[in-house]
């Protein structure tokens, strides 16, 4: 209390009470209210706010307790980081700073002037550190091509190719309608069936002469899944009503899953090297947090925060 009646008095000497009413004196108390300790470094509500505008941009005012909980849990551990990058004598050299701004300028399509005057650019600099710090945790982690295998025969349901069937339709408003166009087109030709949907179809796709794409099952509605991968390649639907009217379909090609490899292509090993490279970074880095927070002097202020904070249920 005492804290918050001292920064209520600086405020106050900063602008007459005619200009400030007490709750925008309260809101600045509670901006400057601190919610981490970690040794001798201070974090305050409104460090994390600066974090949630710089990690989720403007709107993150519209953002749940929940989600917020989770950030600055994320928040919490980054500092963790730092201070322990800090402790072990880790800093950025005057090159890394620059190349770091620069590759800013280039991303953001700012100068050097603009990146200092539209984001505080210590805390930039502060996330290249942490960023450095924890890849030298990491450096030494490689995927072996025996982990790569054991992976692939473990979860080749994930690589199988699943059937695709590439789908025309007809739609029109109302169902009269569609089954005079379905008596025209049910033993139609292609050719004949894409200026039947020319003419007569009120979709989008008319102009294509029906053209939707290509689909696996699951990316229509159910409904239509049904109707569409029970169909044979060249073979037309009767009438299926949907809040959308009333649509024939024609399955133009279909296109067979195709049986996996004994061994995984170069792609599909690049992309199962990457996710077992992330399982182990994200394993040793949330090892090494969990030492931290064991062994470095911090605290947490929950009851000082400016939204209710809600414990992760997973730790």
């Amino acid at each position: 209390m005492a804290v918050v009646c001292c920064l209520l008095l600086v405020a106050c000497a900063e602008k007459g009470p005619e200009e400030q009413t007490f709750q925008e004196l309260h809101d600045e108390a509670i901006k400057n209210e601190v919610i981490l300790m970690i040794g001798n470094s201070f974090y305050t509500n409104s460090d994390f706010e600066d974090y949630l505008l710089l990690t989720i941009g403007e709107n993150h005012k519209e953002t749940s307790d929940l989600s917020r909980s989770r950030l600055l849990d994320s928040f919490m551990e980054e500092k963790l980081l730092l201070a322990a990058a800090r402790d072990q004598g880790i800093f950025l050299t005057e090159e890394e700073k620059k190349a770091y701004i620069a590759r800013l300028s280039r991303e953001f399509k700012l100068s050097e002037g603009m990146v200092k005057e539209e984001v505080e650019i210590n805390t930039l600099l502060e996330k290249r550190l942490i960023e450095k710090f924890t890849l030298g945790l990491v450096e030494d982690i490689s995927v072996s091509s025996e982990e790569i295998m054991e992976y692939y025969t473990s979860h080749k349901k994930d690589f199988l190719r699943q059937e695709k069937r590439r789908v025309s339709q007809i739609l029109l408003k109302t169902e009269d309608q569609a089954i005079e166009v379905y008596k025209k087109v049910r033993g139609a030709t292609e050719e004949e069936f894409r200026k039947i949907a020319r003419e007569e179809s009120e979709g989008m796709e008319a102009s294509r002469g029906g053209e939707i794409g290509l689909f696996e099952w699951g990316q229509l509605p159910l409904e239509m899944d049904k109707v569409v991968f029970s169909l044979r390649q060249g073979q037309v639907s009767q009438v299926i009503e949907s809040e959308y009217g009333y649509h024939i379909f024609r399955i133009d090609e279909v296109i067979k899953s195709a049986p996996l490899p004994d061994k995984p292509d170069q792609e599909v090993s690049s992309k199962i090297e990457m996710k077992i490279l992330n399982q182990k970074i994200n394993e040793i880095v949330q090892n090494y947090l969990e030492r931290l927070k064991s062994d470095l002097n911090w605290d947490f202020y929950p009851d000082r925060l400016n939204f209710s904070y809600q414990k992760n249920e997973y730790e």
